[in-house]
Parts: structure tokens; sequence; C-alpha cells
């Protein structure tokens, strides 16, 4: 409405009262800080500033408030500054108000104003003092040390003469706040006068601002905090769904300097757990997962394992995480026992919908890599874990946030590959679990983690292998590698290429007419003879299937992982990041 601007003004210079209310309003609604006509109005203003009529004085600042642009204020404060001593209250209360939006426009205009300010602090006018208030406490939001100068006067109004306006006193309580921090000597002259505040009013709002006042600087006053910490658990108790979460967020900012005197109502936060508002159970989790300790971390991390087979959506996914981030926050310093540790995250694991299944992994490889004396009894609950996973909890990893169980799978594979001297069991056994059928329906980078932990396994355990039908089985099954890992494998036999590596590949020899005595078994030897699937004791005649096809019956989807395994194999050892 830029083409309507003059006009505007002109409507605002009409001398009937709903003429000239129109124009303000139309000025207030449309004029930006950059138009020019705004200065058209400072004479105008400045009349109706003058006017007997103090609703035409009271719409005049009305309408300054609105469009006031920084030339605008440094004109018209001194006629603002003067109207604070008006004696009539309805305008002293626009004046301190529209004063408030000079100064944001003109910081400088603050040192001049600031005496006239003070004074309307203790003004005989309970509507103008309260205005003085609410302008005060927006401008120790900006900067606290320009109000530093009037705390004996909201001291004063906090105590000797309290305001009986509930709002009053909350800004004043908000203001001391702000200014906790900057002066060392207030919050012990506070503690009387915010404990009497608490005991005595029946206000919600004014008891929690309060105590969020004690949270800002008056932590190291004991008595105070667990006065508050009680307040705190009305609140929590309360039916009304606000003051529950105000009860809540209360005890998780008193928890960070007092965690015991929290952790007394762990009971009272696990119930809300169970609450219908999905805000309330967010708010309980964060502030339980705080409550921890080396004593009770397996009855919290049980309380939210039966709180994860109820829930759903974004709670269940905040619970998960959690779970696993109470345990290694701090360096793992509240874990009792590692072996409970491992055996929970495998149980999470395998959840249904849970998701954070990188989460998982990397904590398990963590844990692996620094706790010694847990890898015996993990390398046995892992091998337990893979022979049991049920086969439907595989095909989740694509539909939950953080991936699924096939990036613990890789994980625990990874673990009884690289610790396969602490295996208890049959080293068999443990290769014929890697490499079980199941694990086809996986991506690429985990089957093959699964094939280069058998290969671990069969290079730590030679004897259990029958090399020469291994050659045989390996020479038929040759045409379908090249085809299917030729950008992976130089051309040459297979064999020589996981024997001695890419650098050593060389055209396969002429069959010599002596016999020679079997070659010792390499590495690649040991990984083709069981993913072959040829026991240690079978005859050619006798071999069984494949457990992961390499031969002809590898096509599709499982050709990818084939060339992957292949390529691993072939390419320098790497060991995945923890």
């Amino acid at each position: 409405m830029s083409w309507a601007s003059f006009h505007v003004v002109e409507v605002m210079s009409q001398s009937r009262f709903w003429l000239k209310r129109s124009g303000c309003l139309a000025a207030s609604q449309f004029f930006e800080e950059e138009n020019d006509c705004i200065m058209l109005t400072t004479q105008q203003l400045k009349k109706d500033f003058q006017s007997h009529n103090q609703f035409e004085a009271g719409l005049a600042l009305n309408c300054l408030a609105n469009i006031c642009n920084a030339e605008l204020g440094r004109n018209l404060v001194s006629d603002v500054v003067a109207m604070l001593n008006s004696s009539n209250p309805f305008l002293r209360k626009k004046a301190v108000l529209a004063l408030y939006k000079i100064l944001l426009k003109v910081p400088t205009a603050l040192r001049p104003a600031f005496p006239r300010l003070k004074e309307k602090l203790e003004d005989e006018s309970v509507d103008v003092c309260a205005a003085a208030v609410n302008v005060i406490t927006e401008l120790a939001y900006k900067n606290p040390k320009n109000v530093l100068p009037l705390v004996p006067v909201l001291f004063k109004l906090l105590t000797t003469n309290g305001p009986t306006n509930t709002w009053m006193q909350i800004k004043i309580v908000k203001v001391m706040g702000l200014l906790l921090p900057i002066e060392p000597r207030l919050p012990k002259k506070l503690v009387d006068p915010l404990t009497n505040l608490i005991t005595t009013t029946h206000a919600k709002s004014l008891q929690y601002e309060c105590i969020n006042t004690v949270v800002m600087g008056c932590t190291e006053f004991l008595p105070l905090v667990r006065l508050c910490v009680d307040k705190l658990k009305e609140f929590v108790e309360h039916q009304d769904q606000n003051l529950k979460y105000l009860g809540l967020l209360g005890l998780y900012n008193i928890m960070k300097a007092h965690p015991k005197a929290v952790v007394e109502h762990r009971q009272l936060v696990i119930t809300c757990l169970e609450d219908a508002d999905v805000s309330i159970r967010l708010r309980a989790l964060d502030l339980l997962s705080g409550m921890v300790t080396r004593k009770n971390i397996q009855e919290v991390v049980r309380h939210l394992l039966n709180t994860l087979a109820t829930s759903e959506g974004i709670f269940r996914q905040a619970v998960t995480e959690k779970i696993i981030q109470v345990a290694a926050q701090e360096n793992y310093k509240h874990v009792p026992d590692f072996e409970w540790l491992v055996a929970t995250l495998l149980q999470l694991s395998v959840v249904a919908n849970v998701g954070h299944g990188d989460m998982i992994a990397r904590q398990l490889l963590d844990i692996m890599m620094r706790v010694r004396a847990v890898r015996e009894t993990s390398v046995s609950a892992m091998l337990a874990y893979l022979e049991k996973m049920p086969p439907e909890s595989l095909t989740v990893s694509a539909e939950v946030p953080g991936g699924g169980p096939a990036e613990v799978v890789s994980a625990c594979a990874w673990c009884i590959g690289e610790y396969c001297s602490c295996l208890a069991g049959s080293p068999e056994h443990a290769v014929r679990v890697l490499l079980a059928p199941c694990w086809m329906h996986l991506p690429a980078h985990p089957q093959a983690t699964l094939v280069l932990a058998a290969m671990k396994i069969a290079a730590h355990s030679p004897a259990i292998l029958d090399m020469a039908l291994l050659r045989r089985r390996l020479a038929a099954a040759q045409p379908t590698l090249e085809e299917s890992a030729t950008d992976a494998v130089p051309a040459g036999p297979v064999v020589d290429a996981v024997d001695s590596g890419p650098a050593a590949v060389a055209p396969a020899p002429a069959a010599s007419a002596q016999p020679k005595e079997a070659p010792k078994p390499s590495t690649g030897d040991l990984l083709l003879q069981f993913s072959l699937g040829t026991p240690s004791t079978a005859s050619p005649a006798s071999s069984s299937a494949p457990l992961i096809p390499v031969g002809p019956a590898a096509s599709g989807a499982d050709s990818a992982a084939t060339a992957s395994i292949v390529s691993l194999l072939t390419g320098p050892a790497t060991t995945p990041d923890a």
C-alpha cells in the first residue's frame, strides 16, 4: 500500500477522532520501517501528544510504537520521556510501553531515559508499575548489566512492599534470575524471598518461576533445592498434563546440579513412561536416563526394555536409542558387568522394528576391542545369537531408522572371526553357522564379513580340512567365479589368486606326469573348502550341496555378493572401525 501512504498521513491529521483512529490503524498495519512517509507524521504525533483528550494522546503513542524507526525515535524520544510525568496514569503507562519500542531503535536513548524509568517502578499506579517492570524485564533479556542498578528497587517490590499482582511478581523473579550470574551477592539474599513465595503462593506459574530461578543460580542452598524438588513432585503427580510436563522439565534441570536429590523419585518418573501423552513420555525418558548409576543401571534398562515391548512410533525409537546411550555414557562408567551388556544389546537387536542396528553394532565392536576379559563369553553368545537368529527379522533393515539386524550380524561375525581363539565349541560348527544359507538374503557387505570370519576360523584350525577334494571342487567352480568377479580378480586360477594375492597371480602350470605331494593348505583353500559345504571326512562322490552357492547355482542378486567376497579375499586385509 505504498501508493496510499500520503493519503494515510492525511487521514491521521484529521480532527475527528474516528478518522484519526482509522489513519493511525492503517499506518500501524502498512507502514514499513524504510517508508519515507513516516517522517511526515513527526509533527502530527507531537501535536497529538499535547491533546487534552487522553484517547487521542494514547492513540498517538500506540501509533508511534508500531511505526517507529531510528530517525522518528530520535525526534520524539524527549516528548515520550516528558509524558512519563503526566498526571494521567493512563498516559504514563502508554508512554512507558512506547519508550521501550524507541529504545529498541535508539539504544543510546536509554541513558537519559533511565532515571525516569526507574521512578516508574515506584509509581502510585499499579498499572504504571507493572508496565515499567515489563520494560525492565525485556531490557534485562537484551543485556542484564543495564538493569543491575535497579536490583534494590526490584528487591523491595518483591519483599517489603511486594505487589499483589502475580503477573508482576513473575516478571520480577525472572529479572532476578537473569541477574544471578552477574551479581554474586544476590543468590544469598534471594533465598528467603524465594522460599516464602514457593511455600505460600497458590499460583503454580509463580511457583515454577521461583523454582526456575533457583535452578539458574541458587543450587548451592540444599534446603531450598529440596523444597523445589518436593514442589516439582506435586507438579508431576497433578492431573493437569501441562503441570506434569513442567514438573518433569524442572526435575531434569535440577538433576544437572543435584542428581542425588532427584534420583529418589525414580519410581515416579518410571510411571510417567506409561502416560498417554507422548511428550510427557519423552521428557520422562530423558529424565530417567540421567538417573542412571552403577547400582541401578540394570534395573533401569530392564524397565526400558519392558516399556519397549508396548511402545510404538517415535517413542519406540527413542527408547531404543536411550538404552544404547545409557550404557555407553561417560565411557561405560556405569556398566558393572559387560557380559550383561553384550547380552542386552543382542537381545535388543532382535526386537521387531527397533532400528539403530548401526549403533548396536558399533557398541559391540567397541566392547570387544576394549574389554579383553569378556571376549570368550561374548564370542559364544554371538555365535548362539547367529545360530538362533529368526529369519524374518533379517528383512526389516530397510524399514527402520539406523539399520536393522543385518549390521549386528556383520559385527558379530567380525568379532567371531577376529577372536576365534576364544571359541569354546567346534570350529567346524562355527564355520557352518557363518556360512548358513539364511544369510543369502543379506546385502553383499554383511555376507562378505561372514565369509571372511569363516576364513579366519579355518586358518586358525587347518586340521579340519580335506584339501585334495577342495581343489577338485574349486576347479569345477572356476568359470562362474571368474565371470562374477572379473573386476575384482585378475585373469588366472582363482586358487592361486587366493593363495598368493593379486601380485602373485601367474598362469597355471602344465600338468606333471609324476604325482606330487599335496600342497600345504592356504587361507583361500580353507575358505573355499567350507563355502562349498564339504565336511572334512567327505569324499568326492558324497560331497554335499554348497552352503553359499559359488558355482552355476549362483545367479542374480548372489553375483554381487560373490564379487564383493572375492574382491575382499584378494585385496589387502582391513579391520573395521569400532
